[in-house]
């Protein structure tokens, strides 16, 4: 009898010191450090082997430590180590780190924060130089298409070598291609576009070739239309944008036919805000050969006038996020190239998930990636 005692004392002694134990809270992620690589951000914490533990939540916020919200959720296991491939250089980042346990979180983290590396180009840039900067070409898997759309991000405002804001014409053209099977288009931002009055502000250009019929194109309230001869025949709608650092989507579709040809509008959204501009439309007459946007378009930079001209080529990044043709259709490779002649290298385009593409540029940019396949 004091034997099966015992053992029911011990029994419930037991289950007395399990349920403590499971009222302990898991404790919050220790020793957290952070490690600057080239365009990007090394992360790494203590493994904690406690089998509550779900899984690792990663916290984020760019520029302010205020904010933070969910970037990514990984597994708990013994590597504890996270590499963050980032849209952004120069810029500084901020990261708090949670476990969760079932439907609860630990305590976070300490906040820590750092900016990445961007390898430096020691050469000396050239002053005054002006035209193609880089250029990336999209092929998808359907030869054409008659909507395409980029979702990109501005990282920066357009600067001098000291940081001060610089006056130059630099040109980000989205899509550079054939339409309906052999008529040239394209379309962008600018810094300075010049309005008829001669008022230069921001704005955003959609043009096409083999015309100087202002029948075929329609502008929206607020723009203008140009035709001309400068570049070839050509017509195009212009509209002041203000666009700013921020992320924005960008496209143009097919939005009618008529018994000459196909027109395309162009609209720009704002992410932030969710707010779509209409800019304008363009005429594209027919082809019995083929119908749409051609695959193996471009998107590039240019930097078009330098103001003043004794300048090097300003710092500037723009990323292209993701390209859709047709809604659904992704770029199933893209190939890279630069100015042959000119910036002396000072450029750079990379991606952090073969499917982002960002564009660099600047006083001080190396290039790392050299031209060919990013992905292929």
């Amino acid at each position: 009898m004091k034997k099966l005692l015992s053992i029911v004392t011990i029994f419930i002694l037991m289950l007395s010191c399990s349920s403590d134990q499971e009222l302990e809270p898991v404790s919050k992620p220790s020793e957290v450090l952070i490690t600057s690589k080239d365009y990007s951000l090394e992360l790494k914490w203590n493994y904690n082997s406690d089998s509550r533990i779900d899984s690792v939540l990663i916290y984020k916020s760019m520029g302010s430590s205020q904010n933070l919200s969910l970037f990514k959720a990984i597994r708990n296991d013994s590597q504890s180590i996270y590499l963050d491939n980032l849209v952004g250089v120069r810029e500084s980042y901020f990261y708090k780190i949670f476990y969760k346990v079932g439907n609860d979180l630990s305590e976070p983290s300490d906040i820590i924060s750092a900016s990445p590396l961007e390898p430096i180009n020691n050469n000396t840039p050239l002053n005054g130089e002006i035209g193609g900067i880089h250029y990336a070409y999209w092929d998808f898997d359907i030869q054409t298409f008659n909507k395409i759309k980029h979702r990109f991000t501005i990282h920066e405002e357009p600067t001098n070598e000291d940081g001060s804001a610089n006056n130059d014409g630099l040109y980000y053209q989205f899509y550079q291609g054939i339409m309906n099977d052999t008529i040239g288009f394209y379309y962008g931002i600018q810094t300075r576009l010049r309005k008829p009055s001669g008022e230069v502000k921001k704005g955003i250009i959609f043009s096409r070739w083999k015309t100087r019929d202002k029948k075929n194109y329609a502008v929206s309230n607020g723009g203008w239309g140009e035709s001309a001869g400068y570049e070839g025949d050509f017509i195009g709608i212009r509209k002041n944008y203000e666009w700013e650092v921020g992320q924005y989507e960008i496209g143009i579709q097919k939005d009618s036919t008529d018994v000459i040809g196909d027109w395309y509008g162009l609209k720009i959204k704002n992410i932030s805000t969710n707010v779509e501009e209409y800019i304008g439309s363009l005429r594209f007459e027919k082809s019995t050969k083929s119908t749409g946007m051609k695959s193996g378009g471009i998107t590039w930079s240019e930097l078009y006038t330098k103001l003043p001209q004794n300048t090097p080529i300003p710092n500037w990044q723009v990323s292209v996020n993701s390209v859709y043709a047709n809604e659904s259709y992704t770029p199933k490779r893209v190939y890279l190239t630069y100015s042959d002649s000119k910036f002396l290298e000072f450029s750079n385009i990379y991606t952090t998930n073969n499917i982002d593409v960002h564009f660099l540029m600047g006083p001080n940019v190396k290039r790392t990636v050299e031209r060919g396949y990013l992905w292929n």
